[in-house]
């Protein structure tokens, strides 16, 4: 009898342990439909240096080098990051006009980074800057975008606080320039999960 509770017990956990990792592929999820549907349109872009222009790093965040959209110590977008962020904005479109993916979504945050090079003052206001470039131009590039899932975007500067290279070369700040975009899910989706496996458990408990 014991071993089947134990057993039960487990398979219980497994499952809520499934649908916890489910909610968190689908930020990955998300984002990769993103990279895919940019490099169908421009391929996969690298700088000078090898580093891909349009990446998904280990936690699941969009990483887009800043070469490809400011030149150094600029939040002007380049005419070159203007067409890519064009097509970001109908990427974006297209996977919020999904209801059950939206339902999901709490946020889509757009991160500037910036270098070590400068007064952190000074790279935080340009990496707020460079954020919010980023958001407007979408936002102009597909009016659609903000009429109908403006309020989905946020944009927020690291300064030069959030390395992805700890180093100090030229090539270890080109990979720190950069915008990311995170996904941030509901807090009420995970917390109905974990309910629902606590009101189950508790029914168990009451008829065995």
């Amino acid at each position: 009898e014991q071993e089947k509770i134990i057993a039960n017990s487990n398979q219980e956990l497994s499952e809520l342990r499934a649908k916890l990792q489910n909610i968190s592929v689908l930020r990955l999820n998300i984002l990769k439909q993103v990279k895919d549907s940019i490099e169908d349109e421009i391929g996969t872009s690298y700088t000078p240096d090898g580093e891909p222009l349009v990446d998904i790093d280990n936690n699941a965040n969009l990483v887009i080098n800043n070469s490809l959209l400011f030149a150094k110590k600029s939040s002007d977008i380049s005419l070159e990051g203007q067409a890519l962020l064009s097509r970001f904005a109908v990427a974006f479109e297209k996977i919020l006009d999904d209801p059950e993916i939206r339902d999901y979504i709490d946020s889509i945050n757009i991160e500037g980074h910036a270098d070590i090079d400068g007064t952190f003052q000074s790279n935080y206001t340009l990496s707020c800057e460079r954020a919010y470039s980023v958001i407007n131009t979408m936002m102009q590039k597909n009016p659609r975008l903000e009429t109908k899932y403006g309020s989905f975007f946020a944009a927020t500067g690291y300064s030069e606080f959030r390395p992805i290279d700890p180093g100090e070369s030229e090539q270890s700040k080109t990979k720190n320039r950069r915008i990311q975009i995170s996904i941030t899910i509901k807090d009420t989706h995970v917390q109905k999960i974990i309910q629902e496996y606590l009101d189950d458990s508790q029914q168990s408990i009451v008829n065995p």
